[in-house]
């Protein structure tokens, strides 16, 4: 069965998402920078608006790559376990270390914060 997850930018997004039955929402915001961290607010007004379909969070600080500063890598981890605390079902996420290969240790501390 294909399933069908669609890219939200806002409230409105999420409902549409809704009504023309996607069986979940990516929440986003700046999808002209290729997706940044959603506002609390955004996700907070689409669950109160009734969006029972799960949504799932972009964390991403910043456009650009996906090579991240301490201090970037510690704002993702707390806008990852605000967006959770808030109802998100699951973060999208990507981690590259300076050699651009997968940064193994990041993700598999995010998976586990998925998992929690």
């Amino acid at each position: 069965m294909i399933k069908i997850e669609v890219c939200a930018n806002s409230v409105q997004d999420c409902i549409v998402a809704q009504n023309e039955d996607a069986d979940r929402i990516e929440l986003i915001s700046a999808s002209y920078l290729g997706g940044l961290t959603p506002t609390l607010t955004v996700l907070d007004m689409a669950i109160e608006s009734g969006v029972e379909i799960p949504i799932m969070a972009m964390v991403r600080p910043r456009g650009g790559g996906f090579c991240y500063s301490e201090i970037e890598k510690e704002q993702m981890f707390r806008e990852a376990r605000e967006l959770l605390e808030h109802g998100v079902k699951g973060i999208v996420f990507g981690f590259l270390n300076e050699d651009r290969k997968i940064d193994d240790t990041l993700w598999i501390e995010y998976i586990l914060m998925n998992e929690n």
